[in-house]
């Protein structure tokens, strides 16, 4: 059934759903990824995007039990069912449950509204008011695709929120094309004026940066030679500092040597 409350409000995330879930599956075969021009393809892609329309308003119940028909390919409508809603298969599953007394399934709704439309019987429709109190379906498809990981239904359509932003861009250019009275000219003379304004600001930049290199190169190489001088000064302390030492040393040994007699030999 329908979920009482947003499903963003819920800590359960939405299931995703796409054309690639439709999978053909024949007793004894490999299944078979459904593709454009199958038999399944069209009804398929209607389906999931019913699905991407209702998702985050479902039961987590109602989005496996939608997910898990349209994954099996049970929307198919046979022969029998083309003009006769009452003979398609989940409508007979309506019929079961009306039995056991179980109530009509809201995925199932959602999924034979699409596929018929109007034509569904005001029998089945009386059931689906007494139990939901409504059979209108809002879209909230804007609320699947905000969702990460979204997917579109076909594979050859662009995503539905990247279409709404092109669409406002489109417009707001076109309502600003109108209000200037804007021509080709006007335009031609706006874009060389801006390329010119790109490449003034451009060249400034770059002389910018040119000369904030040299000053960082300039710097450095100044604290290079500052710090060979003073590297230089030092070594010259020490080594004047070493000959004084020497020279002091020198004399006392002078001072300590033993004065030879008169007339010795030295």
């Amino acid at each position: 059934m329908p979920s009482t409350r947003k499903k963003k409000d819920t800590p359960e995330p939405v299931i995703m759903l796409s054309y690639k879930d439709l999978v053909r599956r024949i007793v004894g075969k490999p299944p078979q990824q459904v593709k454009k021009g199958d038999p399944e393809w069209e009804d398929g892609i209607k389906c999931i995007k019913a699905y991407h329309s209702q998702a985050t308003v479902l039961s987590r119940a109602d989005q496996e039990g939608m997910r898990y028909m349209i994954k099996r390919l049970e929307y198919v409508i046979p022969p029998a069912a083309e003009d006769e809603p009452i003979f398609h298969p989940l409508m007979l599953v309506y019929y079961m449950a009306m039995k056991t007394c179980a109530g009509p399934s809201w995925a199932i709704f959602i999924i034979l509204k699409t596929l018929y439309g109007a034509a569904l019987p005001e029998f089945y429709l009386a059931a689906i008011r007494r139990d939901f109190h409504t059979t209108e379906l809002n879209d909230y498809t804007h609320e699947y695709f905000m969702i990460d990981g979204a997917e579109p239904a076909a594979p050859e359509e662009d995503h539905p929120m990247s279409v709404q932003l092109a669409n406002a861009v489109s417009e707001r250019q076109t309502a600003e094309g109108i209000g200037c009275g804007c021509t080709i000219g006007n335009l031609r003379q706006t874009i060389d004026k801006k390329l010119e304004a790109i490449q003034d600001a451009l060249e400034k930049k770059i002389e910018k940066k040119f000369a904030a290199a040299r000053e960082d190169l300039e710097r450095k190489e100044k604290e290079k030679f500052e710090a060979q001088t003073n590297q230089l000064q030092t070594m010259m302390r020490e080594a004047v500092k070493f000959h004084g030492e020497a020279l002091t040393r020198l004399a006392e040994l002078a001072r300590q040597r033993p004065v030879a007699p008169q007339g010795a030999d030295v």
